[in-house]
């Protein structure tokens, strides 16, 4: 039975010997896959930018000959247009003078008109002016009232008079001094708890520094008579364990082993002391550092406190009121409604002015009505006999027509053609833009094409080089159709042929030992000995051992056919490591790139790019921001493309730029405004900077010095433009363009300088 199964696997192996074959084909053109694959992709892409290169061809000769066909027509129209100018010349002159008599005869006949009927419409006129100098009496009476009670606010509240001005740097001093004592006690909170962590290591450190001392105490001796204690089945007291393999080695290597185990456990004892010790002066210095910042921001605060209250001097109960909260609200709203009722005041004050002023208007059209009637009746008869003057004349210009008339008939025409000259204008200016882009899509076509066939001839001679080193033993039809096989089934291909020769190890095993058996069993002198070892009995054990025999042979051939795959696998793990560090260096480079800037959208290296821009602007704005204010530098906060400033006179603080004061924050912006220009030159020549407002919120001296970097930059040859209702700066700017209210909601522009 087991010589038919041998002889089945070896047939069904001889069977497949075509398919093992054709395996190691497969497994042989591996080496020149990914170049054959690129040969097809660059064939493929070559035929796709073919056929487009004759699309671009066809589409560039059809755009041409639209072209010509465009200039023909453009000429053409130029021709007419030309001759329409031409007419209207010749006629421009006749159709002025007729213009000019149309307007010189229509303005005789209203006037005409007008004369006969200014009478009684001067009449009617003087009522209404008698009756526009009552309403304005009227208004002027309300606008008095008006003016009246904003004054006697104005007095009722006189004691904000002098702080009004200053109310955003009161507000921001209080809001300054109110924010410096919230981190002063918030810092104050984490010294404490910083000084508990600090005792706290301390005991941690005596307590080593004790266990320090033991251990170096502690003899070898000691534990060698621990371990003579030590019995089979008991406990050790140090580890628990029941056994004790050590405790019958030879005395020297105990001696050894416990030297060891307690030099272990001293190198254990000595990192504690040096991380605790190391953690010990950290927590010193942060809360030396703590201290300093619980110190700082009380001064600040004191500062900014101090500063406040002199200007809050002459307002009662203003301390109760800053201490609840309210103080900054309040001030903020008698601000707001003092500027209210300022601009108020103003508008009532210029209403009057314009009331006054329309009053003496409304006199002198009175005076000038009464006069200009008496002069009516002389004009009539004048304008009546120039009128049948000028309307004879009229007759002989441009046959009667009227000039519109016939202006519009030329302006038709000319807009016609204007319209039409635009319209081929235009036309072959596509044409000629279509014709640049397809020349340069033919030209980078025919480039991409060239760089292809080289690299397609590169690979073509790759692949060429690697069929004639085979001998002729594959074909490049036969590497085509080897290619097309994929990984998997290459796997299950090889996976069903392995099974057939593991199949026949394991028959061929199997039939090997049941012929050793025989020639021991024929070998071997046996005769039945007792009633026991009869027929039947024998053959009982006979089947037994057979079936025996059967699983042992079985194993054994297992055994076989998994070393047989463990040798193939060792082949294949020794291939795989040689390419290994090939494509550990690859994917090593490729790690590398998308840690540095790898995202799915993008927004990675953006941020990247974004932050290095950001850091080269701050570089500029700090160094402008020096000659503006010498105690503030801007830095970028860590990982985001937010700012902060570094308070210089704070002992390098970094605060928000939220706890900037008005003029503080108009100096940083200042300052990042020119560094962006700065940052832009590097490219562009910026030869204008314009400022809107902000230069109200800064005193004197920061003004003086925001004033002095902008000359420094004019100097430089730019262009310096500032708007601004601060009365201070006309001494510091020579050429000014004024702005100047009028009445009736009209305004009036000055150049000064």
């Amino acid at each position: 039975m087991a010589d038919t199964q041998l002889t089945e696997a070896k047939a069904a192996i001889e069977g497949a010997k075509t398919r093992y074959d054709y395996v190691a084909r497969i497994e042989e053109v591996q080496e020149i896959r990914d170049v054959y694959n690129e040969l097809q992709s660059t064939l493929k892409q070559w035929n796709e930018n073919r056929t487009s290169l004759q699309t671009k061809q066809l589409q560039e000769k059809k755009n041409a000959e639209l072209l010509t066909v465009a200039v023909d027509k453009l000429n053409a129209c130029k021709v007419n247009q030309q001759k329409i100018n031409e007419a209207f010349e010749k006629a421009e002159p006749e159709i002025i003078l007729a213009r000019k008599l149309d307007a010189t005869i229509e303005i005789v006949k209203r006037n005409g008109i007008q004369a006969k009927k200014e009478f009684d419409a001067a009449k009617t006129f003087k009522e209404k002016v008698d009756g526009n100098i009552i309403t304005i009496n009227k208004q002027l009476e309300k606008e008095q009232l008006q003016l009246k009670e904003l004054n006697n606010w104005f007095e009722a509240q006189s004691i904000y008079k002098e702080l009004v001005p200053r109310a955003e740097l009161v507000i921001s001093l209080l809001n300054t001094a109110q924010t410096a004592f919230k981190q002063s006690a918030n810092s104050e909170k984490t010294l404490k708890s910083r000084k508990e962590v600090l005792d706290g290591d301390k005991l941690k450190l005596e307590g080593v520094k004790k266990e320090a001392e033991r251990l170096d105490k502690l003899l070898p001796a000691e534990i060698l008579a621990l371990r003579a204690k030590l019995s089979d089945g008991v406990a050790c007291p140090v580890c628990g364990s029941l056994h004790h393999p050590l405790r019958t080695e030879g005395i020297v290597g105990e001696v050894n082993l416990e030297e060891e185990e307690l030099n272990r456990a001293k190198e254990v004892v000595k990192k504690q002391l040096e991380v605790l010790t190391a953690g010990i002066e950290e927590s010193d210095k942060e809360i030396t550092r703590l201290a300093t910042m619980v110190e700082s921001y009380s001064q600040q605060y004191k500062d900014a406190y101090a500063d406040a209250e002199s200007y809050l001097v002459a307002l009662p109960m203003w301390k109760a009121e800053f201490e609840q909260g309210l103080l900054q609200g309040k001030l903020q709203k008698v601000a707001t409604e003092w500027n209210t009722n300022q601009l108020a005041l103003t508008q009532v004050k210029e209403k009057s002015t314009n009331l006054l002023t329309a009053l003496t208007g409304e006199k002198s059209n009175l005076e000038e009505a009464i006069k200009g009637l008496a002069e009516k009746d002389k004009k009539l008869t004048d304008y009546r006999a120039e009128y049948n003057d000028l309307a004879d004349e009229r007759k002989k210009l441009l046959d009667g027509k009227s000039a519109d008339e016939v202006t519009g008939f030329f302006q038709k025409e000319k807009k016609t053609v204007e319209e039409e000259l635009s319209k081929l204008t235009e036309e072959q200016t596509k044409l000629i833009a279509n014709s640049e882009s397809l020349k340069g899509g033919i030209k980078e076509a025919g480039t991409i094409i060239a760089r292809i066939e080289e690299r397609n001839q590169q690979l073509q001679k790759n692949v060429d080089e690697w069929i004639i080193r085979k001998d002729g033993t594959i074909s490049r039809e036969l590497l085509a159709e080897l290619l097309q096989k994929d990984s998997a089934w290459l796997v299950a291909e090889k996976k069903a042929l392995d099974l057939l020769k593991k199949n026949e190890i394991t028959i061929k095993a199997t039939l090997d030992e049941r012929r050793k058996k025989l020639e021991l069993h024929q070998a071997a002198e046996v005769r039945p000995q007792g009633e026991e070892e009869t027929m039947e009995n024998l053959q009982v054990l006979l089947k037994e051992a057979t079936l025996l025999l059967e699983s042992m042979m079985k194993r054994n051939g297992e055994i076989d056919a998994t070393f047989a795959a463990h040798k193939a696998a060792k082949e294949k793990v020794k291939k795989i490591e040689k390419e290994l560090p090939v494509k550990e260096s690859l994917s090593e480079n490729w790690k590398k790139l998308n840690e540095l800037f790898g995202s799915a959208t993008g927004s990675k290296f953006k941020e990247i790019a974004q932050g290095y821009t950001l850091d080269v602007l701050l570089t500029y704005a700090n160094r402008h921001l020096q000659e503006l204010s010498k105690r503030y530098e801007l830095k970028r906060i860590p990982d985001t493309l937010g700012l902060e400033v570094v308070d210089l006179d704070m002992l390098g603080e970094v605060r928000s730029v939220h706890t900037l004061s008005g003029g503080e924050s108009f100096l940083v912006s200042l300052a990042l405004a020119l560094g962006l220009s700065s940052l832009s030159s590097n490219r562009m020549k910026v030869e204008s900077l314009f400022i809107d407002e902000g230069f109200g919120s800064l005193d004197a001296d920061t003004l003086r010095i925001a004033m002095d970097a902008l000359e420094r930059l004019q100097t430089q040859g730019r262009k310096i433009g500032v708007i601004s209702h601060v009365s201070e700066m006309n001494e510091h700017i020579a050429t000014q363009i004024r702005v100047e209210k009028s009445v009736s909601g009209r305004s009036k522009i000055e150049v000064v300088g």
